[in-house]
């Protein structure tokens, strides 16, 4: 009896699950980066004379709210949104181009996506159309 006592008390005590954050450098070579597990809070996007792609049409969040850093030097971030999310840049181009493409609009309460980080003669995109071109 004390263990059974033991095992459903120390079930009911474990922590939730760490939010899943992803951490991708792609120096001269491509990721492609899919997020489907539950739990994900965010990204930090490394590419240097590279490119990274980030579907997250999939992606199961861990709030309401995703956080997603950028360093681009050089070579090529595409991030794909489902097109209910709402998308807020905060991201500086130096030399280079930063594109949001949106048919829809994000509701007030669909889920955000923030951008931060800086573009240094490179590209960064993000559209909510699965034709993605090559990177």
């Amino acid at each position: 009896a004390g263990q059974a006592g033991q095992a459903s008390a120390g079930a009911g005590s474990e922590p939730p699950p760490a939010a899943a954050v992803l951490n991708c450098l792609s120096v001269l070579s491509m990721s492609e980066l899919r997020p489907d597990a539950a739990g994900f809070s965010g990204a930090n996007l490394n590419a240097v004379l590279g490119g990274i792609r980030l579907d997250l049409s999939h992606a199961r969040l861990q709030g309401d709210t995703v956080t997603v850093e950028v360093f681009v030097l050089m070579g090529q971030v595409q991030i794909l949104v489902p097109a209910h999310w709402v998308v807020r840049s905060h991201v500086s181009a130096v030399i280079a181009s930063h594109a949001l493409d949106r048919h829809a609009p994000g509701a007030a309460s669909a889920p955000v996506l923030i951008l931060k980080g800086v573009v240094v003669m490179g590209q960064l995109d993000v559209t909510d159309s699965p034709a993605l071109g090559p990177v």
